[in-house]
């Protein structure tokens, strides 16, 4: 048996994206590309700049949480979702048949390593000649935070949970100390226009991102609400700045995942030195 046989596909997925996207720094680095204009070139507009920026703030470990709420654009009314059906009514059958296809899909993409590197290679452009365009390279980088990274915090041991037995390892991890979130670096850099539309919850909902067949900006007269907002050039410290704060925001991400597995989806800083992905 290995330490990751008592894992769940969650935590097992966490662990493979990890190790495909260094950690998460290849994501950060994309994110910040695109938000910066480096990847114009490549087709990226404003739109996919701010939806950048919007996930680089997410990413960093912020501590403006409240000022954030406090200026959020109302929700947009949303249709009701379709409730989950209850476990406890899906028949036994059922329940075998999602099961054994579960098994078959993680045999099928080697435990879900090709399904992550799939999205590692859209976000990086390698499969341009496919047809993948922008947004679908932000799409999948999206996706390799929500599985890889996913917002958790150690779960809290009930008084009436049985004490962890002294052999047992503890993984402890020092506070990080955070000098400035991602969300402070952009405020000095970005007009408060761009800063509202980035902390905003509303969703970045723009035809240029959501139509496949559109090369390029559409403009305001065709529903594009960002096509006059203009990005200024990062400098290399502002780029800095924000890798480093939203690289800080993965890495206690990374670290809660740790503590909840006792090490078997290991931080860097547990990683045994002869460890081996």
């Amino acid at each position: 048996m290995t330490a990751t046989d008592d894992l769940t596909p969650r935590q097992r997925l966490a662990k493979i994206v990890a190790e495909e996207t260094d950690g998460g720094r290849r994501v950060v680095r994309f994110f910040t590309q695109v938000a910066d204009g480096e990847l114009d070139h490549e087709g990226f507009q404003p739109n996919h700049r701010m939806d950048a920026a919007k996930e680089l703030v997410k990413m960093g470990l912020t501590q403006f949480a409240d000022y954030i709420e406090a200026n959020a654009s109302p929700p947009k009314p949303r249709k009701p979702r379709r409730e989950a059906a209850d476990p406890d009514d899906i028949s036994p059958e059922v329940r075998q048949a999602r099961e054994e296809l579960a098994r078959y899909a993680r045999e099928l993409t080697d435990g879900g390593r090709n399904i992550v590197r799939f999205y590692s290679d859209v976000m990086d452009g390698v499969r341009h000649d496919e047809g993948f365009k922008p947004h679908h390279r932000i799409g999948a980088a999206q996706k390799l935070v929500k599985i890889g990274f996913p917002e958790t915090e150690p779960a809290p041991v009930a008084q009436s949970q049985p004490v962890a037995e002294p052999s047992a390892p503890v993984m402890y991890h020092p506070p990080i100390e955070v000098r400035e979130s991602t969300a402070d670096v952009f405020r000095e850099i970005l007009s408060p226009d761009l800063i509202a539309a980035i902390e905003s919850d509303d969703p970045i909902e723009c035809p240029c991102m959501n139509d496949d067949e559109c090369e390029d900006c559409v403009g305001k007269e065709r529903g594009c609400p960002y096509a006059d907002l203009e990005f200024p050039e990062f400098s290399e410290d502002d780029s800095r700045r924000i890798k480093e704060s939203a690289s800080l925001g993965l890495r206690r991400r990374a670290e809660a995942i740790c503590e909840q597995t006792n090490g078997r989806v290991p931080c860097p800083a547990h990683r045994p030195p002869d460890y081996d992905p």
